[in-house]
């Protein structure tokens, strides 16, 4: 079982270059972290002091510490004590030295310590070992793409009572579909109310059109299906940790099927996920 380490204002990032410290941080400022990256370890005592002392209103930090501060025995010493005095949570990043390489090569990026690239590994691993010693969690990525990577750090770090935001979006596909979706659905082949003499000026949002459109069972089935997909998916998108989810469903015009499919499916998802939702109608008072 993973420990919850959410809780911890302050957390300490190091490791091997290449095994992942950059999108650590990323996804540390993703879910409430100030990252503070190669800072010289001789002044982040003091940095932290003031941190603390004068009640900076961050209430995590989060420090990116690696062989480029140059000195890994005053490295050892300051995160040794920022453990003691502030409670820090010390996470080191290691893979194979195989992988390394590999991930260097495909970046074309110089190692930290120059040089072989091989021989830069195998001394970097020599001068973290102390520094390793002091790590809470120590985390192989050698099998790990960069989204199972920031899983795991979602499942240490990220406070669990976070609600994803759902947002439901209606749009009509001639006004463009909205560039932010992350799931788009087509109604376009629902029955359309506008062709009726007594709904065409009504919105989906009015009783009579959602009305209309739920007595088709073709409505029913679509919304029960789409409901599936949904609560199938909402929770693999959690586990990665996505903060936010736009679903957008579109007819031609964004007045009327898809506004009524949108209030329905919010409505019905609403009893059956741990999200908050939104609702938006963009283009629902448009020609």
């Amino acid at each position: 079982m993973i420990k919850d380490y959410a809780k911890h204002t302050l957390v300490v990032v190091t490791g091997l270059s290449g095994a992942g410290k950059s999108t650590v941080s990323k996804v540390l400022e993703d879910i409430g972290y100030y990252t503070i990256d190669n800072m010289p370890v001789k002044i982040l005592e003091k940095i932290m002091g003031v941190f603390f002392d004068i009640g900076v209103k961050t209430p995590k930090v989060a420090l990116i510490i690696d062989s480029r501060s140059g000195d890994e025995h005053t490295a050892f010493r300051i995160i040794e004590e920022l453990k003691e005095k502030f409670g820090a949570a010390v996470l080191f990043l290691s893979a194979s030295t195989e992988v390394i390489m590999n991930r260097y090569k495909a970046s074309r990026r110089k190692h930290p310590l120059g040089g072989n690239i091989l021989d830069a590994i195998k001394t970097e691993e020599e001068l973290l070992k102390q520094i390793r010693s002091l790590a809470n969690i120590v985390l192989d990525t050698t099998e790990l793409n960069v989204h199972e990577l920031a899983a795991n750090i979602n499942a240490f770090f990220k406070e669990k009572e976070d609600k994803l935001l759902i947002t439901f979006s209606s749009f009509g596909f001639k006004h463009g579909i909205p560039l932010d979706s992350d799931l788009v659905f087509d109604v376009r082949f629902l029955k359309n109310p506008y062709f009726y003499d007594e709904l065409r000026d009504k919105r989906g949002t009015d009783q009579q059109v959602s009305d209309f459109l739920l007595n088709e069972a073709t409505t029913v089935e679509f919304l029960n299906k789409l409901l599936v997909l949904l609560e199938f998916l909402i929770p693999q998108y959690i586990n990665e940790g996505k903060q936010y989810l736009k679903v957008s469903i579109g007819c031609t015009a964004g007045r009327h099927r898809s506004a009524a499919v949108v209030e329905e499916a919010a409505k019905r998802l609403s009893g059956k996920i741990a999200a908050n939702i939104q609702i938006i109608h963009r283009d629902i008072d448009k020609e």
